[in-house]
């Protein structure tokens, strides 16, 4: 299936649950059953707001911090695999768990 923001085949969208340890996302799930890694990926959030950092940088629960707060709702197109690879994410609030969708295309 191609699509109009991003030339390629999306790959099956995956939810990640948010905790209050940052994480990333597994590399596992962004490498298609070929081999090759995505070349961007879909993110949204659902549920309670995250906090993702990018380039190394681990985001944290404090309102400052080396991240960006994504809101419930929101969505995202990030269009490379060393930002998707290694992104990391946590709650933005203690206790309330917010989810991260992703769909790789490939």
């Amino acid at each position: 299936m191609n699509n109009a923001i991003y030339p390629g085949v999306t790959g099956i969208t995956f939810t990640q649950t948010g905790t209050d340890v940052a994480q990333a996302v597994p590399a596992a799930n962004l490498i298609s059953a070929a081999g090759a890694h995505c070349l961007g990926a879909y993110i949204s959030v659902v549920g309670n707001d995250l906090n993702v950092a990018f380039g190394g940088a681990v985001p944290t629960q404090a309102d400052t911090g080396p991240h960006h707060t994504l809101s419930a709702g929101s969505s995202l197109f990030i269009s490379s695999w060393g930002s998707i690879k290694g992104m990391q994410f946590i709650n933005a609030a203690n206790t309330l768990v917010g989810y991260l969708k992703v769909t790789p295309v490939f």
